[in-house]
């Protein structure tokens, strides 16, 4: 933890998606293949502007 404070260790965030679109998070998942390298996380919907719109996919929705 200490290390990710310091900025010395960033984790790799491929993809965030809303909570309200937790299907399209799955889906995307089972089907990911092994096109991408991070993790998907799900981000609540009343915090999605500040910490999840940064890290969305083109068209998350769609991109399934």
């Amino acid at each position: 933890m200490a290390w990710i404070r310091s900025g010395e260790l960033k984790p790799v965030l491929h993809a965030a998606f809303k909570l309200s679109d937790l299907h399209a998070a799955e889906r995307y998942f089972v089907n990911r293949g092994s096109n991408y390298l991070g993790k998907i996380v799900l981000v609540p919907d009343a915090q999605w502007a500040s910490h999840g719109a940064p890290f969305a996919l083109e068209n998350s929705s769609t991109a399934v």
